[in-house]
């Protein structure tokens, strides 16, 4: 019995890792897109104040 709940646990852990990494992942993804899309804005206000 406290053997399988201790297996549970460690597979929760698993799934708990997992999802953060996948989180971080997706937060630097959408990051890098906020960034180039800014950097996109900024190039078109300094083309149109030119």
């Amino acid at each position: 019995m406290s053997h399988s709940s201790c297996t549970y646990v460690e597979h929760e852990r698993g799934n708990l890792f997992l999802q953060t990494r996948t989180n971080k992942q997706k937060v630097k993804h959408e990051r890098g897109l906020f960034l180039s899309l800014f950097s996109f804005i900024t190039l078109f206000f300094l083309l149109c104040a030119l």
